[in-house]
């Protein structure tokens, strides 16, 4: 037994289990690195991310003008308004109201606001003109009647020419 355990236990088989003890924790440590460069080499990204700030910035800039563009038609609204005579003065106010509330925190209450004043601004009744009062044909009395052309009148009258009777062709019973 002491032979065979000579016989293995040698220098470099030593060598070599000192060496894989020293390198276990070495993969564990390192392990997740060499798999993250694999991942990056066979799986490239498409295109580089965006960082969150610039996202959360583009929003936050379209919401806004959003609201500010929405403003701007109310305000237009209630110009119209004011200039058929209507009081606006209290619309006016809510929708500059509305405007204030164009902060971050605040952009649906300042969105409810403004679609509520754009729903109170009084608007110019319409009065509609129907196309025909009565059906077409009874709005016509006997005066309006269309009257035939002078030459038309004149013409002669084109003879009709009498039909040729055509024999009907009988079945074959074969």
């Amino acid at each position: 037994m002491l032979d065979l355990l000579l016989r293995y236990v040698t220098v470099r088989n030593a060598l070599a289990v000192v060496i894989m003890a020293a390198a276990a924790p070495l993969a564990v440590r390192f392990g997740s690195y060499a798999r993250w460069r694999y991942m990056q080499s066979a799986y490239p990204p498409v295109r580089e991310a965006a960082p969150a700030p610039d996202i959360d910035k583009l929003l936050d800039q379209r919401s806004s003008e959003k609201i500010a563009a929405h403003y701007h038609r109310v305000s237009f609204l209630i110009a119209q308004a004011k200039v058929d005579g209507f009081q606006t003065s209290s619309l006016q106010y809510k929708a500059d109201q509305a405007l204030a509330y164009n902060v971050p925190g605040s952009r649906p209450l300042a969105e409810q606001l403004l679609d509520e004043t754009e729903m109170a601004v009084p608007r110019k009744k319409v009065q509609y003109i129907p196309v025909y009062a009565q059906a077409p044909n009874d709005l016509m009395s006997d005066d309006d009647t269309p009257k035939p052309k002078a030459s038309a009148a004149k013409a002669p009258a084109a003879k009709a020419k009498p039909k040729a009777k055509t024999k009907k062709k009988k079945k074959r019973n074969a």
